[in-house]
């Protein structure tokens, strides 16, 4: 059957006795993918015909020659040496060689001239790039993060069709390449963890740059201030760089007043940059279109009255600045708030957080402190819990009502908690978007309910409600089970009838919930009948959790058999360059 075979895929295979020439004799072989596999000679020779070569641990120190006609290569894990030019390759637009830690010296490709996509992520012993890479005109995508021996990575680029660029964690690269020519693509940089010391003045020819990430980067001291008015330049990560404060006062003092030279920076991150009053008050000047900000990690004491005027903010994360003391008022743009671990915060700016609900802010949520301080007097409802089960509960009639929830957390591990709701013991967390928050010990988080779900979901938890027009009772739970100290709900009137809602103290879930009145929580002991009630919803829980066992224990179908042996991901590849876009190999 060799003459007639196109394409080969091999997944886990050992084999000692694998013939030389095995492949050779496939004049039709076209596509050829070996993962996991391990065999015994070390020189293959391959069909002419081949356009796709995925060889996981690709067992030669050099690429056949012959394959005049390939379109895509991807040899992670190998012994490659890359010693000689890629000749007569015209016809190859994607490499892939990670983690071949032979490699010390990227070669010439300038006969490469399709080549789209180039690969090098964890190249450990990788020196230098062949100067012919800064000059390919169809390359979109460049990724060489984690070589860690990279001093030097080009000395000038003219890549016209560039939109990606990766050099995280090459800890030795010290300088950028300057820019050749005009580069209007859509542009993403990311240089996390480099030696980078500043930007070449030629950067403001990244006339397309939307996003640079240069978190980490310690020894940066500078950044023009050219970068900050290319025109569609939008996102900033340089956290971890405390050099830079008086860049961005470079900035402001060359800043017009005029409308058209306003800059477009929408996101920016700046933890951990040491930054004082004044750096936060030029930054919230300088850049009146953020939505996003990351100042957390700092030593400011106070927030500029000025951020007041950012009408577009809805992202502001203070966590961790240790000597914060005052807030203002917020605009009221904004969506999210984290002041996790901020310990000197004064009871004015507490009670502002907690006002910004009155506000009848849409989808609004904080993380915040509790420094002791119960839920506010006005809140509508609130409880407590009394032990298990570990969820909050109301009922509902008619349309969704729409609320805020705050819960208090006393002792737990620092870990990313959800909240999953149902309604009669019907799951909605498959409606819910992925939506964790990250909490901490002592602290409260307050959120819009709507936070959790999109709006197609919303309207399902409508319809539900609706249905019927009887009473229905609603479970809001932590996940994983964390048990908050208290929970209050306040109800957004303009929007809800209270009459389509009612906490009617549920203790048969061993859970307290009384309309808010001031002095202390009413305590009730819990009848025999409540008892009971107990008992019962432990034990429909418990044959839920059986019924689930069940189905997960029973024998898989033939068909799914068959559909996890197709899967094409290669899970190791997806992780390996952990906080970095997944590239799929198969892709090519």
């Amino acid at each position: 059957e060799n003459k007639r075979i196109e394409g080969i895929k091999l997944v886990q295979c050992e084999e000692h006795n694998w013939t030389d020439n095995a492949f050779e004799k496939m004049k039709k072989l076209r596509i050829l993918i070996l993962r996991n596999t391990n065999l015994s000679c070390r020189i293959i020779p391959l069909p002419e015909q081949l356009r796709l070569l995925d060889w996981k641990g690709y067992p030669s120190n050099s690429i056949p020659s012959n394959l005049k006609k390939i379109v895509a290569f991807s040899l992670r894990h190998s012994p490659l040496m890359l010693e000689k030019p890629f000749q007569n390759f015209k016809h190859l637009t994607y490499m892939n060689f990670s983690h071949c830690e032979s490699i010390t010296h990227f070669p010439n490709v300038s006969e490469a001239q399709s080549l789209r996509k180039l690969i090098l992520n964890g190249c450990i012993n990788l020196v230098r790039f062949d100067e012919s890479v800064g000059f390919l005109p169809n390359l979109t995508y460049l990724r060489a993060s984690k070589c860690t021996k990279l001093r030097k990575f080009l000395s000038r680029i003219c890549l016209p069709s560039l939109e990606h660029l990766s050099l995280n964690w090459c800890r030795r690269l010290g300088l950028f390449p300057d820019i050749v020519g005009k580069m209007d693509k859509p542009l993403k940089i990311c240089l996390k963890a480099t030696a980078i010391q500043e930007l070449p003045d030629s950067f403001v020819d990244l006339v397309g740059l939307l996003y640079l990430d240069l978190t980490s980067c310690e020894k940066l001291g500078y950044l023009p201030s050219s970068l900050f008015m290319l025109p569609n330049f939008v996102t900033l990560k340089v956290g971890g760089c405390p050099q830079l404060g008086g860049s961005f006062a470079r900035f402001r003092e060359s800043l017009s007043t005029t409308a058209e030279s306003c800059p477009s920076l929408k996101t920016l991150h700046l933890s951990h940059a040491s930054l004082c009053d004044e750096d936060l008050h030029v930054i919230m000047q300088s850049f009146p279109n953020l939505e996003v900000l990351n100042v957390s990690s700092n030593n400011f004491v106070s927030i500029p009255a000025c951020v007041q005027e950012s009408s577009y903010l809805t992202s502001l994360d203070l966590s961790y600045c240790l000597n914060l003391q005052e807030i203002p008022e917020l605009p009221s743009s904004v969506r999210k708030v984290d002041v996790r671990h901020c310990s000197s915060l004064s009871a004015n700016t507490t009670n502002m957080l907690w006002a910004q609900v009155r506000k009848e802010i849409h989808k609004l949520q904080v993380v915040m402190p509790t420094s002791n301080t119960e839920i506010p007097e006005w809140w509508d409802y609130h409880g407590s819990w009394q032990g298990y089960p570990q969820y909050l509960n109301f009922e509902v009639r008619g349309k969704f009502p729409v609320v805020a929830l705050a819960f208090v957390f006393g002792e737990m591990n620092y870990q990313p908690v959800g909240l999953h709701l149902s309604i009669d013991s019907r799951d909605y967390s498959a409606y819910q978007p992925s939506h964790n928050f990250t909490v901490a010990e002592n602290h409260v988080l307050l959120c819009d309910l709507r936070v959790l779900f999109s709006d197609e979901g919303w309207k399902r938890l409508d319809a539900h409600a609706e249905h019927g027009n009887k009473w229905k009772t609603v479970k809001v739970k932590c996940v994983p089970d964390i048990i908050p100290v208290q929970w209050g709900v306040y109800v957004y009137k303009e929007e809800t009838s209270m009459k389509g809602i009612r906490f009617s103290g549920s203790q048969q879930f061993g859970l307290e919930s009384v309309p808010r009145s001031p002095g202390s929580l009413t305590k009730k002991r819990l009848s025999s009948a409540e008892e009971l009630a107990i008992i019962a919803s432990f034990a429909e829980s418990l044959q839920n959790v059986v019924e689930k066992l069940k189905r997960l224990m029973a024998p898989i179908e033939e068909d799914q058999c068959l559909s996890l042996m197709q899967q094409d991901g290669d899970e190791e590849d997806e992780n390996e360059d952990e906080g970095e876009e997944g590239e799929s190999d198969i892709e090519a």
